[in-house]
């Protein structure tokens, strides 16, 4: 009697045991498909900053190119000096080029942390270079990079040749393959 009331015991303890398995796993599994859709409403969120952003980027190009086109000749030398400064002033204050660590969190929030990779991958690479290679990416020219960056004269034209051999490329033509290939890792 005592061992057929033991081993109906020991079965409505297994059987409670495996409820409460059953009901403990479905629980983990609603919990992790809550953290998965609120990770899929935060990548969401992100990407159409990022997709907002990326076309505030792309609408001041274009009114940069609009305005390089639109001043005449006669012109240039007097107001396109003013104009390039306000532009140069716009982008720097969009990409936060005056404060190092808000210039990093807006590239890493923009680009998916590229800021932060490259410069761990590559730790010779400078804040002035990353500076430098998302100007490049903007396709902002080269005096322009010059002047916002303040490089000088003398030091500018070896620029990319330097961030090239920091970033162990063979040359400097290798440079924007590498980036495009870099954002999309």
């Amino acid at each position: 009697m005592d061992t057929i009331l033991l081993f109906k015991i020991s079965n409505i303890s297994f059987c409670l045991l495996f409820i409460l398995y059953i009901f403990l796993t479905k629980l983990h599994f609603k919990k992790v498909a809550q953290r998965q859709q609120k990770e899929a409403e935060l990548l969401q969120t992100i990407s159409s900053h990022v997709n907002r952003n990326i076309l505030n980027l792309i609408n001041l190009k274009n009114n940069i190119t609009d305005l390089r086109s639109r001043i005449s000749k006669e012109d240039k030398k007097s107001n396109y000096l003013s104009q390039i400064e306000a532009i140069k002033h716009k982008i720097a204050e969009f990409l936060h080029l005056n404060d190092d660590t808000d210039f990093l969190n807006f590239v890493n929030l923009q680009l998916g942390n590229f800021g932060t990779r490259l410069m761990e991958q590559y730790p010779k690479i400078t804040i002035k270079n990353l500076k430098y290679l998302i100007l490049l990416m903007l396709d902002i020219p080269n005096y322009e990079i010059k002047e916002i960056l303040g490089y000088t004269d003398s030091s500018f034209p070896t620029i990319k040749t330097r961030i090239a051999h920091k970033l162990e490329l063979q040359s400097i033509s290798s440079l924007n393959k590498f980036l495009y290939d870099f954002i999309r890792e």
